[in-house]
């Protein structure tokens, strides 16, 4: 059995079209064994394979939806094919 590397890449759009602000619970699973090189939102390390963010939105505007953008890159070690 031959283990890889990857350098993984996720971003993630977030829009909030209610008139009012909304607080959103984010969940991403990564699997594995894996280093965070950057994220551009905090987060809470669940456990070894959960994080959890609690993303803040404001209100839509006359111009349309309150966005955010979500960004991690990070490495996953030790993969298997």
């Amino acid at each position: 059995v031959v283990l890889y590397d990857t350098d993984e890449l996720i971003t993630a759009k977030i829009e909030n079209f209610k008139d009012g602000p909304a607080v959103l619970t984010m969940i991403q699973h990564i699997p594995g064994q894996w280093d965070m090189e950057k994220c551009n939102m905090k987060y809470k390390r669940k456990n070894a394979s959960t994080l959890e963010f609690e993303i803040k939105l404001p209100a839509r505007t006359e111009d349309g939806p309150a966005v955010k953008e979500l960004s991690m890159h990070y490495y996953r070690r030790n993969v298997r094919p």
